[in-house]
């Protein structure tokens, strides 16, 4: 994921790590950029899904484009849903969005 930097400048990654263990991850590419930049007023962030082989959270930012179809804004995986893992989360997304935040975020 780091080499995408080098070849993608407009790519956020961002890891947290808990001794050698992955404790969490974000990224968004030009294109989740792009799209919440146009329709990221309301977004969707929905941590239910638990991945199998690693045992992590995967968290997917939606938003609705013009056509009324769900877009991808940023994605993040969490081995633990506690309040810091998800402020750490919230916190990578704003910066990687330049800290534009959205008007109105739906959760379960």
């Amino acid at each position: 994921m780091n080499d995408r930097r080098d070849h993608y400048p407009n790519y956020s990654f961002e890891f947290l790590r808990d001794g050698d263990m992955l404790d969490a991850m974000f990224w968004a590419d030009e294109r989740e950029k792009a799209f919440y930049a146009e329709f990221g007023e309301v977004i969707s962030f929905d941590a239910t899904f638990r991945t199998n082989k690693y045992k992590m959270v995967f968290v997917p930012f939606t938003a609705v484009d013009h056509q009324k179809k769900s877009v991808i804004v940023g994605v993040g995986l969490l081995s633990r849903e506690t309040i810091e893992s998800y402020e750490w989360l919230i916190k990578a997304f704003l910066r990687a969005h330049e800290g534009k935040a959205p008007k109105i975020v739906l959760t379960d």
